[in-house]
């Protein structure tokens, strides 16, 4: 199974080079980007893939916060079920008393 995942991996990772590369390569026009405080000359290949790299990142870094929320409610979680587990095994070994 993890063959199989690093096979996959590999042909994503593969296919998304080839796609930036010929992106690069078929886009030779020369672009002006005018930002607030500089501007620069590309080439527009290069500014596509750039701010496609861009987006991925913000991508990312806007799915952390719900990720880390996430795993600290798993771990909260996983305490409290080990607690309550360790509770029932203590009600197990205490001895059953009768009712009068």
């Amino acid at each position: 199974m993890k063959f199989l995942r690093t096979l996959i991996f590999i042909v994503f990772f593969v296919l998304v080079a080839w796609i930036a590369i010929t992106l690069i390569w078929t886009n030779k026009e020369v672009v002006e980007l005018n930002l607030l405080f500089a501007t620069f000359e590309l080439k527009l290949g290069e500014a596509l893939l750039g701010f496609f790299a861009l987006g991925m990142f913000t991508g990312i870094l806007s799915m952390f916060l719900p990720w880390v929320k996430r795993a600290n409610k798993a771990r909260k979680l996983g305490k409290e079920l080990r607690t309550k587990q360790k509770e029932v095994e203590n009600l197990r070994k205490l001895p059953m008393q009768e009712l009068d």
